[in-house]
């Protein structure tokens, strides 16, 4: 069973209602930017989940996803039969689709769960309908870093700025060698405080990649023009 990484998104998903006010749980909505969801809005249940999509937003292998799909039906130690809802369906790009659960990690050992998601996972893949089960838990998608950069990106990806903008900072990228800062690239380009979001745009768009994509997007960023081939 993967502890990490990982269809179609519904508007506004059928299978999750509205509610808040709820203890330690808001639901709410993020609009997606994927060609595979149709650009629609994904149904989250809690914050941890929220964080998740944004990574799921982010993943270039990830095609697809929707949250809260059809129930695997299976059968507990005791021989009850249950359904269970899996939080996201995801679609990779080899085809093959991932059941996902998001869970603090917390819960999961304070309520001895791993037995019961592995009995799960064999109903899951048994049923044909995934071939992988992975549990994503606040450790691995709260690492600080990866999920401000996806959250920057993700906002790049949702937002367009007028074409002189996007235009003037790969001129001004290229006019540097095709490699600065980010600070030295506000300079050159004449943008101003424009020039940050200009970035993270062409970041988003994989115009600009991030010599050090483990570090915090900032001034100090280093980034070079991609190389397409």
């Amino acid at each position: 069973m993967s502890a990490v990484r990982p269809v179609r998104s519904s508007f506004p998903s059928l299978g999750r209602n509205v509610v808040s006010g709820r203890r330690h749980t808001f639901t709410g909505y993020v609009p997606s930017a994927k060609e595979g969801n149709d650009f629609r809005v994904v149904a989250y249940e809690s914050l941890l989940e929220r964080d998740f999509i944004q990574l799921l937003e982010d993943d270039h292998d990830v095609v697809s996803y929707a949250d809260r799909s059809e129930p695997v039906v299976w059968i507990d130690r005791d021989g009850v039969t249950r359904r269970y809802y899996p939080d996201f369906d995801v679609l990779r790009r080899d085809d093959l689709r991932t059941c996902v659960e998001v869970k603090p990690l917390d819960r999961i050992l304070k309520h001895d769960l791993l037995l019961h998601y592995e009995q799960i996972e064999r109903y899951a893949i048994g049923s044909g309908r995934f071939a992988r089960f992975e549990i994503w838990t606040d450790r691995e998608i709260r690492d600080p870093i990866p999920l401000y950069n996806a959250e920057l990106r993700n906002v790049g990806r949702l937002n367009r700025e007028p074409m002189p903008f996007s235009v003037s900072i790969v001129s001004a990228l290229r006019g540097l060698g095709g490699r600065a800062t980010l600070g030295d690239l506000r300079d050159a380009s004449g943008l101003g405080r424009d020039a940050f979001w200009a970035v993270v745009r062409s970041l988003a768009r994989d115009v600009f990649r991030l010599e050090e994509p483990h570090r915090p997007i900032d001034d100090r960023s280093v980034v070079r023009l991609e190389v397409r081939s």
